[in-house]
């Protein structure tokens, strides 16, 4: 697990530089539609454009700026995850459910890319299902069951388990 697992945060770490420089075009970017969206208004307010210029532009910026809003809190999300996972204590909880979190995100850009190659998939997929048994057994140990919400039939056994148990040990 150790191996898969540092190759992922090495490939994230390895984009940490192009992640935040994204984010400063993202910033100047949106600040440019902003500004693009006051031009509009003022060109509408002097008769400039008609209602259906104006409504054609203004829903274009508008669906814009959402794109760029959207990919700005991706980014920082990614970032603060990657952060999360690198800069605590390597095995501690916190740290492993962003290198969770992590991975599952990689994944889903993985397998929605031109990019996406079976081993790599086969890889992340073993990463992730190593990272959520890991925390479903630290989660058990303090009694927490949010993981195996939707495993009922695995999660019953337990309890059928110590019924039988309880049930011989009653009969005796």
């Amino acid at each position: 697990m150790t191996d898969l697992n540092n190759y992922i945060l090495l490939r994230v770490q390895l984009d940490e530089g192009k992640t935040t420089d994204r984010l400063k075009q993202l910033v100047l970017e949106i600040e440019k539609s902003r500004e693009a969206q006051k031009t509009l208004n003022q060109a509408r307010k002097v008769g400039e454009l008609t209602d259906e210029q104006y409504a054609a532009q203004n829903v274009k910026l508008q669906q814009q700026l959402k794109t760029q809003r959207t990919e700005q809190r991706a980014l920082v999300k990614n970032l603060d995850l990657y952060r999360t996972a690198s800069q605590g204590v390597a095995d501690s909880y916190q740290a492993q459910q962003a290198q969770l979190s992590l991975a599952q995100r990689q994944y889903q850009q993985l397998a929605g890319s031109a990019n996406n190659s079976t081993e790599e998939t086969q890889a992340l997929a073993k990463v992730i299902d190593e990272l959520r048994g890991t925390l479903k057994t630290t989660d058990a140990g303090m009694g927490l069951f949010v993981r195996n919400v939707g495993n009922y039939g695995g999660a019953i056994e337990p309890l059928i388990a110590e019924m039988k148990r309880l049930e011989v040990q009653q009969q005796n």
